[in-house]
């Protein structure tokens, strides 16, 4: 049985660990909006072990399927509903 979740978050930059095909599927398996944060394509204090092409690819994603965006500090806030 698939079970759906109604919300779902990826804070402090964790989205930008997403690939775009999860970026995806979160969407499809969500029944409410989700927020995802992305590491902003400026910030100093990126994670070492962060890969730039998977961070901006994800980052694309989510832009493409965006309903809003706004930076937050150092991360960029994408809300897809």
């Amino acid at each position: 049985m698939r079970h759906q979740v109604r919300h779902r978050l990826a804070l402090g930059g964790s989205a930008s660990y997403l690939s775009p095909e999860d970026v995806a599927a979160m969407r499809r398996a969500a029944k409410g909006p989700l927020l995802l944060m992305h590491h902003g394509p400026d910030s100093s204090t990126t994670p070492a072990d962060l890969d730039a092409v998977v961070d901006a690819a994800s980052l694309d994603a989510a832009a493409q399927l965006a309903t809003s965006r706004t930076q937050v500090g150092r991360y960029v806030a994408t809300v897809i509903a």
